[in-house]
């Protein structure tokens, strides 16, 4: 029985559980004020779900790996790399139908700026792709030495934090993309 489960963590007490078709690659998100929790792996589908109950509202098939996902910091986005293409939802009627996709390629990691005027994905030609997050357009690209593993803005949005496999952790700062 391959199950998604949330626990109180001060209680160690179950909350909820859910059936899954595949548990051996999960990404997770929570939306920034806790109502939802999005899903999604190697099944090759995005889930949305109440947060507090697991209830899976809509889902949408990915065609590939969801290798991240994250909420925009006003919860009316919510984007997704995957090692195929990368999405975004305008998640405003909570409706996973009508995906925007984005042309940058095999992406790994995704992050929103706390601003909401960027969104970044870590893609696999080893950049990062900085779109406006209005009109999803690329805004700058970062090269970097090696794979991009993940991504993170501080939460002054001006600075972006670089994961890579083989070359540690690189900071760039909104000169680089301004």
């Amino acid at each position: 029985d391959q199950r998604l489960t949330a626990y109180r963590l001060a209680s160690g007490t179950k909350v909820w559980s859910q059936p899954i078709e595949d548990p051996t690659y999960v990404q997770l998100a929570f939306s920034h004020d806790g109502t939802w929790l999005a899903s999604g792996g190697r099944d090759k589908t995005l889930h949305l779900r109440r947060a507090e109950t697991g209830i899976s509202i809509d889902r949408y098939k990915l065609g590939g790996w969801a290798e991240d996902i994250a909420f925009s910091t006003d919860d009316a986005t919510i984007a997704v790399a995957t090692d195929v293409r990368s999405m975004t939802w305008d998640l405003v009627n909570r409706d996973l139908s009508k995906p925007r996709q984005l042309d940058i390629g095999r992406t790994t990691s995704v992050a929103f700026s706390a601003d909401n005027r960027l969104v970044a994905f870590g893609c696999d030609d080893r950049t990062v792709r900085l779109l406006d997050r209005e009109t999803f357009l690329v805004q700058s690209v970062l090269p970097q030495p090696s794979y991009v593993h993940d991504i993170a803005f501080h939460p002054n949005s001006l600075e972006l934090a670089v994961a890579t496999f083989e070359d540690g952790i690189q900071i760039w700062d909104d000169d680089a993309w301004t």
